[in-house]
């Protein structure tokens, strides 16, 4: 861990939105993040949000780490018995910064989870598609957050998949990027002024195999079939995807980048994969070099709650800075090109760094 955390840091990453439900495993390394002079991002972290079912998951078995999966102020299991006042109290109580909304919950659930959240102090994250609830729902419902643009195709269906373990055989063939159905969700995006954390790398690049090989193990256990084979997945789901954020971006949508996948130097990375998702932002989604770099910064900062004191370059923010050799408004690629990374006004220069 301390690896990978210095790995983010020398990338040019400062905070980090976890929203993998694991607090015990990383406790540890929240407050030394918050430390000025030790090189990890500071993490703000979240209690994961789903449905019996989903408790079953083996993710969640493990990041339970012996206690009752969904029981816990990091993971919560939700039904229409519950206390949910006292769900959300048991994570504000561990410091929690939102909660993640994942899945196996209908819309009346989504509502009554999300007012309390906000109620009691918590920024509302979700996946774009909660099984069974729609994209649309969510918005009604006050998410503050969209994960995953992939997930948008599950607007134009109906019914809507009860599972959510069909999240990942969307049929782009057959439901177009442009159809009314997504133009009317985007609108109610925008209205809402819903941010939108696209993750157009993790669902789309070729090079990501760990992605891939996730995405095949969900497929293949998921009860509907898969439109899209892993082979098919890359030529036939990306572009959707990519069409999708750009028409998101034209409508004026805040966009974040996120990943899903940070990255790691052991297994081979020079460099984590938010660099990759701005790139695609500009080269695929229609954004300008600067528009990317706001969805990495500024808009990345307002997504998890932190834009009073991160995010920008402003008088009495928190000095949180990426000094580059080339300019990234000209190429975006040059925003790899770090000289120095400076977290809360401690200088971090890059060693054997080769341009």
């Amino acid at each position: 861990m301390d690896i990978l955390l210095s790995f983010a840091l020398y990338g040019g990453i400062t905070s980090i939105r976890d929203m993998g439900g694991d607090v015990p495993f990383l406790l540890p390394y929240v407050s030394l993040g918050f430390l000025p002079k030790i090189p990890y991002p500071r993490i703000y972290y979240s209690c994961l949000i789903g449905g019996p079912d989903f408790m079953l998951d083996p993710r969640v078995q493990q990041a339970a780490h012996g206690t009752v999966p969904g029981a816990t102020g990091w993971l919560r299991s939700i039904t229409n018995t519950t206390d949910i006042p006292a769900a959300i109290k048991s994570a504000v109580d561990i410091g929690v910064t939102g909660i993640k909304i994942y899945a196996d919950l209908d819309k009346n659930l989504t509502v009554t989870i999300t007012k309390e959240a906000k109620k009691q102090g918590l920024r509302i994250w979700a996946h774009s598609a909660i099984f069974p609830t729609k994209p649309s729902e969510e918005v009604s419902a006050g998410i503050e957050v969209l994960s995953h643009t992939a997930y948008f195709v599950f607007e134009s269906y109906d019914p809507m998949p009860q599972s959510y373990k069909v999240r990942f055989n969307g049929d782009y063939v057959n439901h177009s990027y442009n159809s009314q159905n997504i133009t009317n969700l985007l609108q109610m995006i925008k209205q809402a002024d819903v941010i939108l954390d696209a993750t157009v790398y993790v669902f789309t690049e070729p090079d990501s195999i760990r992605a891939n090989s996730y995405f095949s193990m969900f497929r293949s256990s998921a009860s509907t079939a898969s439109h899209n084979n892993d082979l098919d997945f890359p030529r036939i789901g990306q572009q959707w995807i990519f069409n999708v954020t750009r028409n998101a971006h034209e409508l004026g949508i805040r966009i974040c980048a996120g990943t899903d996948d940070l990255g790691s130097s052991e297994l081979g990375d020079k460099f984590p994969n938010i660099h990759k998702e701005i790139e695609l932002f500009v080269h695929e989604c229609g954004f300008s070099p600067l528009e990317a770099i706001t969805s990495a910064t500024k808009t990345a900062s307002q997504a998890i709650g932190i834009d009073k004191y991160y995010g920008t370059i402003e008088p009495g923010k928190v000095a949180d800075l990426v000094i580059l050799y080339d300019d990234p408004s000209i190429d975006i690629t040059n925003t790899r090109k770090i000289y120095s990374v400076i977290k809360q006004g401690v200088f971090y220069t890059i060693p054997n760094q080769t341009l």
